[in-house]
């Protein structure tokens, strides 16, 4: 598990992007982009900054809808292709994997 970073609100840190993370900016950043993004039928998302089970789903979802992975149910993450289609090309994804 990666250590907070104090004030770290713009920064997405690949390390935090994760089913069972709790409580990260990176987190809420991923689900106001994937609630951006919804499509009908995909999972609601509240922006807890917890990865939920509806955040799995939606990555998951996003990951086969643009041929980015396809991870086991309970089992997604963000990698940087995928960061970079949530995020846009950036040099705010930090890539700690």
């Amino acid at each position: 598990m990666a250590s907070p970073v104090p004030g770290n609100t713009l920064r997405v840190l690949l390390s935090e992007l994760t089913v069972a993370e709790e409580d990260w900016s990176s987190v809420r950043r991923l689900q106001r982009t994937l609630k951006r993004h919804r499509q009908t039928g995909d999972p609601r998302l509240e922006i807890t900054g917890d990865y939920t089970d509806e955040t799995d789903v939606a990555v998951r979802t996003c990951q086969r809808r643009r041929r980015l992975g396809n991870d086991p149910v309970g089992q997604s993450s963000v990698g940087p292709r995928q960061a970079v289609h949530r995020f846009g090309v950036t040099n705010l994804i930090v890539n700690d994997l």
